[in-house]
């Protein structure tokens, strides 16, 4: 388990259903370059071997009950891939148009709070031959800087497929804590820091 920090619990907590603190991009690519084509089974299995590159991708957010601490990170056991990589095709004639409104569509939806914290969308049917992928990834899970590294795992600069070496040791899952273990890791973070303890004291009372 790992707790989130102070800004990343506070992206949390401002999220309403009108406001939406993911980040986003839309992405255009040219499949003429790659050797075998484009299909979309080949970069979902291209995401799947990159996840080593992207921790935050397994992991969901699990809040401390009563709100007495900042929520935590843990390693999801229910995570699906196939949730979060998925398939769209744009109407034709497939331009700059249509896959902005789909963007559009896409970015306006929120996150699903209870799994990892971002979608992928590969989107085919664009003009000339392109693909493009819309991602969005919610700023709890990463900042302006972390999100070019995150990007930069996803994506090459040659048509050459990066390799990417096995996970050592290889990820595992988190059990998920039960509702009085998580109260009880809260109590134990703020003990350490008596100040913190008195002021959320004040604040459930």
């Amino acid at each position: 388990m790992q707790r989130l920090s102070g800004l990343d619990a506070a992206f949390l907590s401002l999220e309403t259903n009108s406001m939406h603190n993911h980040v986003a991009g839309a992405f255009i690519f040219d499949s003429s370059t790659l050797k075998e084509g484009y299909s979309f089974e080949k970069f979902r299995s291209l995401i799947e071997a990159r996840l080593p590159l992207l921790p935050p991708y397994r992991r969901r957010v699990l809040p401390i009950p009563f709100g007495i601490h900042h929520p935590i990170w843990i390693e999801d056991p229910e995570f699906d891939l196939d949730y979060h990589v998925r398939r769209a095709s744009l109407p034709a004639p497939g331009g700059v148009k249509e896959l902005n409104e789909f963007a559009a569509e896409v970015i306006g939806r929120p996150l699903d709070l209870r799994r990892p914290l971002w979608e992928l969308y590969m989107v085919e049917g664009l003009e000339a031959g392109m693909f493009a992928m819309v991602i969005k990834t919610h700023h709890a899970a990463i900042d302006g800087v972390s999100g070019a590294e995150l990007m930069a795992s996803f994506l090459d600069i040659s048509p050459e497929i990066r390799e990417v070496p096995p996970e050592n040791p290889p990820w595992k899952a988190d059990r998920i804590p039960s509702d009085f273990e998580l109260f009880a890791y809260g109590l134990n973070s703020l003990a350490r820091h008596p100040k913190n303890l008195l002021m959320t004291a004040k604040q459930t009372i």
